[in-house]
């Protein structure tokens, strides 16, 4: 299920910690598109922030989720 994959999980604990964690599902894949009404109660769905937004973190994780992560590399580059 959705909330049992690493991405998922972080999502909870941001739910539980907002203060804390700021994470959230941008796209759902296929598999959960016809569910997106009933997961948006379960979740946290937004929109995708751009790069230098995120830069403003303390810290950037990149967690395992459906595919490979295309920032990765752009994410090694940074302080």
């Amino acid at each position: 299920e959705l909330n049992e994959m690493p991405r998922g999980m972080l999502v909870r604990k941001s739910m539980k910690n907002p203060k804390l964690i700021d994470a959230a599902f941008v796209k759902l894949t296929k598999q959960y598109q016809s569910k997106e009404d009933e997961l948006s109660n379960q979740t946290i769905l937004a929109e995708r922030m751009d790069f230098d937004d995120q830069m403003k973190y303390k810290a950037i994780l990149d967690i395992d989720g459906n595919n490979w992560s295309s920032r990765f590399p752009k994410l090694l580059c940074t302080n």
